[in-house]
């Protein structure tokens, strides 16, 4: 099974014995089995924290800093941008300047982003010990939380925000294929009576097909043209922004009013919650570094340099698509800035660009929604792997479970495919009825609350500002080897940083929930 991965498979215990495979959801890499030939860990760690590039526990990486900023760019640059415009709407404060307090949040992030990424950069590589000459990995995020808080408080902690971050983001992107779908189908002259939920539920019954793949490997290249897919559109939305600027067929004419008293306040924080959402790579920070070969012998300095490679890309475009959108739009522009250049298109050639810029959109959050899920599967398939084999001999941990526990529990007896992408099921009809679940729970939520902004602010607001904002700094001043020699002035700094993110954290969700309120308030359920 490869939603869970071998531990030290092919080692050596430390009494010379040879290891038998075995698989647990909550391991740490190079923790070894016990002689009963189950894993004991001394720190576990969560399955949703497994790494989504498939590195061997035994293996060191050999990546360059250009394949960590590659890995990166496709993570930072998704759905999430096109909501841009519509924050640069909610964060206008300025009359003459629409979208100057925008430009300055999103660098606010950019700074702050640069240096928890760098604060988590430092924790990849414990201090060389007798057991580790070179020094201990720490592959996953929660295995540097339970390396520093233990398992408890780490599994407390990280476990519900990375679930969150999971199912908000799978959410969010349901949301945007139902809302693509729908303005193409009006696009090419379609009906403006049928509802979004059929289209959402297109969308879902997409969902149910992947959703039995047994593993992000089983379509990996379909991963790869999802990626490619988020430049695409990125770049074509911000290039129609600019041709449409100033057009007649924008109407009503663009506004840029700026609101006052509480609203102001709330749209404020909404519009950060939002820009948050865009700053999420900590959340796969580690699994990127242990990507990377160590170099005298961190590898810290290689992945900053990939990061700014990343930044170099993504930051620009940033800018450009939340500047463009609401210049274009004013504060009328949609939370999905694709949905209001297609409103307002005319010409063929511009038709053909917004036609080619949002299928490009739903296939890429099609693949993304899986990519985002398939932790969650994971996590619920190795808890239903424990629980249907009690008969078998009990460990100290009631997560542990060994390859002949994952072999009854989750599979059924297949012919191997000859063919690398010959589709095979591998699951049981449990497993699946459990995925057909959650995926018909997701796509649910999605037709019930189909706002794509709101769920992006709340998400960004309650799981990415903790994960990605805080925890960092909190880790690395537990944990990290040189947390002796941290300055005053890197004190204050730090502290600043977790009060203010904290505030973001749950004035924003307050605001995202209000403003859910709000927009429900004038919706009809499964319109």
């Amino acid at each position: 099974m490869t939603v869970l991965f071998p531990t030290n498979s092919s080692k050596t215990s430390t009494t010379g014995t040879s290891n038998n495979e075995v698989f647990s959801p909550i391991a740490l890499s190079d923790d070894v089995p016990t002689s009963q030939g189950y894993i004991k860990p001394k720190s576990p760690v969560n399955i949703v924290a497994l790494a989504p590039f498939n590195i061997e526990d035994e293996s060191e990486g050999q990546a360059s800093w250009y394949h960590a900023s590659l890995h990166l760019t496709t993570a930072s640059i998704g759905t999430g941008i096109l909501g841009l415009s519509k924050a640069f709407g909610y964060l206008n404060l300025i009359t003459n300047a629409p979208g100057l307090v925008g430009c300055l949040f999103l660098s606010a992030a950019f700074v702050i982003n640069w240096y928890t990424s760098w604060c988590l950069s430092k924790i990849h590589i414990l201090a060389p010990s007798k057991e580790y000459p070179k020094g201990r990995r720490l592959k996953t995020f929660l295995e540097v939380g339970s390396y520093a808080w233990g398992n408890k408080v780490a599994n407390f902690i990280l476990t519900p925000l990375q679930l969150l971050n999971c199912v908000g983001t799978g959410i969010a992107y349901l949301i945007v294929a139902g809302n693509n779908i729908q303005s193409l189908y009006r696009l090419y002259g379609g009906s403006e009576d049928t509802k979004l939920m059929f289209f959402t539920i297109a969308a879902i019954l997409c969902q149910l097909v992947l959703c039995l793949f047994p593993s992000l490997e089983s379509f990996q290249g379909m991963s790869f043209v999802g990626a490619m897919m988020s430049m695409v559109y990125a770049v074509i939305a911000i290039v129609l922004c600019f041709v449409l600027y100033g057009s007649p067929v924008i109407s009503p004419e663009p506004s840029y009013k700026i609101s006052s008293g509480m609203d102001a306040m709330w749209n404020m924080f909404l519009g950060i919650s939002t820009v948050a959402f865009l700053f999420g790579m900590q959340t796969i920070q580690p699994d990127v570094q242990s990507t990377l070969r160590r170099e005298n012998p961190s590898t810290e300095v290689a992945y900053m340099r990939g990061l700014a490679g990343t930044y170099s890309v993504s930051i620009p475009l940033y800018v450009l698509i939340g500047v463009a959108g609401f210049l274009t739009f004013g504060e009328a522009v949609s939370s999905d800035i694709l949905v209001s250049i297609s409103d307002v298109s005319t010409g063929s050639v511009v038709k053909i660009f917004i036609t080619i810029a949002q299928v490009t959109v739903i296939v890429h959050v099609i693949v993304a929604y899986q990519v985002w899920s398939m932790p969650v599967y994971a996590l619920f398939e190795s808890w239903l792997a424990k629980f249907n084999n009690k008969n078998k001999p009990q460990t100290d941990d009631k997560f542990s479970f060994s390859a002949e526990e994952v072999e009854s529990a989750l599979t059924v007896e297949t012919v191997e495919a000859k063919s690398k992408f010959s589709f095979k099921l591998p699951l049981s009809p449990t497993v699946i009825a459990i995925r057909f679940a959650f995926v018909c729970f997701a796509g649910f939520v999605a037709m019930a609350i189909p706002f794509f902004g709101d769920i992006m602010a709340l998400n960004g607001s309650i799981a990415i500002v903790p994960l990605c904002f805080i925890c960092p700094i909190a880790l690395r001043f537990t944990t990290g080897d040189d947390r002796g020699s941290i300055g005053l002035p890197e004190k204050v700094w730090a502290l600043s940083i977790m009060i203010i993110m904290c505030v973001i954290a749950v004035i924003g969700g307050i605001s995202a929930v209000r403003q859910i309120i709000l927009d429900a308030s004038t919706y009809e359920l499964f319109m």
